[in-house]
């Protein structure tokens, strides 16, 4: 069947109907896959939601961190998190923890080289490969960048209770939990997203 077949329209009518958090809208009931309504709220509310707080994390492009770390982009942020939680680890193990291409990891590390946020020395197993450490620099940029979230966060969650905000929590961890499953369980550890 094509791509632009029945399936494609069926499923762009169904997106179109369940724009509003999940709730059916005007729609063909003969195009509208059956969809527990409630998945479909939590798909909606997520996907909105993430965007909503990757636009107040990340700013506008890179100014975000950049404006707290001059030179550093977001894109750089995570490997430096990845870095502090496992130093010395080759290119292509920082490329595969954070399921990047190599050419983009490549660069990523050239930029935070010029930085002075990380360093390179030759790798005892393989003399053709290298291993990056994190600087007192990276520490210090990821450190300030994160500080810059953590403030944002609570001027967010400022009028929230605190157990409102253990509830949020408890249930992210069981999210993510249930998103990185046994096989990429370490994925959270080595990059510093699912720590507790």
């Amino acid at each position: 069947m094509p791509v632009h077949g029945p399936r494609l329209r069926a499923a762009v009518s169904w997106l179109h109907a369940t724009s509003n958090y999940g709730e059916p809208q005007d729609c063909d009931a003969t195009v509208t896959p059956k969809v527990d309504l409630l998945a479909g709220q939590l798909a909606s509310r997520l996907e909105l939601t993430f965007r909503t707080l990757g636009r107040r994390i990340y700013g506008p492009g890179a100014r975000r961190a950049s404006g707290v770390r001059p030179g550093l982009e977001n894109s750089g942020v995570a490997l430096l998190a990845t870095l502090e939680a496992e130093d010395g680890l080759r290119p292509s193990d920082i490329a595969a923890t954070l399921e990047l291409d190599q050419s983009t990891v490549s660069r990523q590390l050239r930029q935070l080289a010029d930085l002075g946020m990380i360093s390179r020395r030759s790798d005892d197993d393989d003399g053709r490969a290298s291993r990056i450490g994190l600087t007192e620099e990276g520490r210090a940029g990821l450190a300030a960048v994160r500080a810059a979230r953590v403030a944002m966060l609570k001027e967010v969650f400022s009028s929230w209770e605190v157990q409102d905000q253990q509830t949020l929590l408890t249930l992210l961890d069981r999210l993510f939990d249930s998103l990185a499953g046994p096989s990429s369980a370490t994925l959270g550890r080595v990059s510093g997203v699912g720590a507790r």
